[in-house]
This record gives C-alpha cells, sequence and structure tokens, in this order.
C-alpha cells in the first residue's frame, strides 16, 4: 500500500506541477514579448533622438541614416500640426504648411511622459529646436511617439544702409514628407529649397502666423512684436525691413 500511496502522490505533484507550468507559460510568453517590444521601442526612441540631435547638420545638406527594427513596432505618419501665415491683414491665410511627422507605435506599458526633446514655441532661432519629439497615447491604448519639424527657424540679418540700418528677416519652414519603402532602416536628407515669399520695403506690420498643434489641441498666435522679440530679445528693436519666407523639403525614406 505504501508504494501505491507513494506513486499516487508522485502522479499527484506531477499533475500539479503541469498544470502550473500550463498556466504559467501564457504569461511567461507575455511578458517575454513586452519586454522585447519595449527593448525595441527605447532602441527606436534613441533613434529618435539622434535624427534631432544631428538635425542643424542635416538641414544644412547632411544626410542621416540608421537601422531600426519593427519586429514589434510599427512606424508611421500622421499630420501633428499646421502653420498658417497671414499677410497684408488678409483673412484667409496666403501661406499654409501642413505639418506631417514621423511615428512610432507600441504596445508597451508605462506612462507617456509628453515632449521628450524640443520646446514649447513654434518660432525658434536655433535650427537645434526646430524638431520636437512627443510621446502619448492613442484611443487604442498604443504608445505613439511622432519626430516634428513644425516650426519657424527666424534668421535676422542686420545691413548697415548709411545713418540708417536695414533688418532682414528670414523664415524658414522644414517640410517633411515620409517616403515608405519597407526597409528596416531610416534616411533623412535635403532635396531642395525655395522662396515662396519676399518683401522688401512694404507694409510688414500685418503679419500674422497662426500655428495649429494637433497633438496638444491648441493653436498660438504670432505677430510682428514676437519676431523682433525673438530676433533682438526686446519689442521695437528692430522692425522688418524686409521677410522672406522659405521652405526646405526634407524627405524621410523608412
Amino acid at each position: 500500500m505504501n508504494g501505491v500511496s507513494e506513486v499516487f502522490s508522485t502522479i499527484l505533484l506531477t499533475s500539479i506541477f503541469l498544470a502550473l507550468v500550463f498556466m504559467l507559460l501564457p504569461f511567461s510568453y507575455y511578458t517575454i514579448m513586452g519586454s522585447v517590444a519595449k527593448t525595441e521601442y527605447e532602441y527606436v526612441k534613441h533613434g529618435f533622438y539622434s535624427i534631432a540631435t544631428y538635425f542643424p547638420m542635416i538641414a544644412t545638406g547632411g544626410e542621416y541614416s540608421i537601422d531600426f527594427p519593427s519586429q514589434y513596432t510599427s512606424r508611421g505618419y500622421i499630420e501633428t500640426g499646421r502653420i498658417d501665415i497671414y499677410l497684408n491683414s488678409s483673412s484667409q491665410p496666403t501661406l499654409s504648411f501642413p505639418c506631417m511627422a514621423l511615428t512610432q507605435g507600441a504596445s508597451v506599458g508605462g506612462a507617456p511622459r509628453g515632449l521628450l526633446y524640443g520646446v514649447d514655441t513654434y518660432i525658434v532661432n536655433d535650427s537645434r529646436m526646430i524638431p520636437r519629439i512627443y510621446e502619448y497615447r492613442d484611443g487604442n491604448g498604443l504608445m505613439i511617439m511622432t519626430l516634428d519639424t513644425c516650426r519657424l527657424l527666424l534668421d535676422v540679418n542686420i545691413v548697415p544702409t548709411g545713418n540708417y540700418s536695414g533688418y532682414y528677416y528670414v523664415l524658414t519652414y522644414y517640410n517633411l514628407t515620409i517616403s515608405f519603402r519597407g526597409s528596416g532602416s531610416l534616411r533623412i536628407e535635403p532635396v531642395r529649397m525655395y522662396t515662396v515669399y519676399s518683401n522688401i520695403g512694404g507694409n510688414l506690420w500685418n503679419i500674422t502666423i497662426v500655428v495649429s498643434d494637433y497633438i496638444l489641441g491648441k493653436s498660438f498666435s504670432y505677430s510682428v512684436i514676437d519676431l523682433v522679440k525673438m530676433g533682438f530679445g526686446k519689442e521695437y528693436a528692430g522692425i522688418p525691413f524686409s521677410l522672406t519666407i522659405v521652405v526646405e523639403e526634407l524627405v524621410v525614406e523608412v
């Protein structure tokens, strides 16, 4: 009887052990897969940081490429905002720039961190502040990370003219175009630059720039005074004698 009891006990313990193994297998699988997805997502995040860091080099004619894994994360693009420029007191925008963003999505845990790189203003005087990386959760619960360039770069040149100085303002918009090749790499490079507006010696007071940020759900308005403050640090320091608006096209191949 003792032998039978020992065999029965062994069978019972083995059955319990196997039941526990089969119960824990799905949990272990999803835990491991979640860890792999998180690692891949963080790797891509560092890749986005690298693009943002090297952006001044890219904008001046350079090229940047990086390999991205895509087994547990997915890349895409969305329209994250819009820049409308109103000239000569017009009721309709004279120039409109839709802002596209490269996106990376993954089913990972943790709280989104919001702004990861960049600034919360939309007219900047340093090309390092053009890129923005933002993290949020979408309506399906996926963690989404975006990389956009929905900003205007302001450059002011002072040209002495006799007893006066002329202030030449240049606004540059960097337009991202996303092109999908289905590869595991990403490459970004500028393809062309062109002027969309130029006014010398005209009435430059009636300029309004409205930036709509779809991610934040907010709009921001800028006037000539804001341009002057950005260019010189205070109001009325150098009223623009000339304004040129330039677009640089950047192609992102993924």
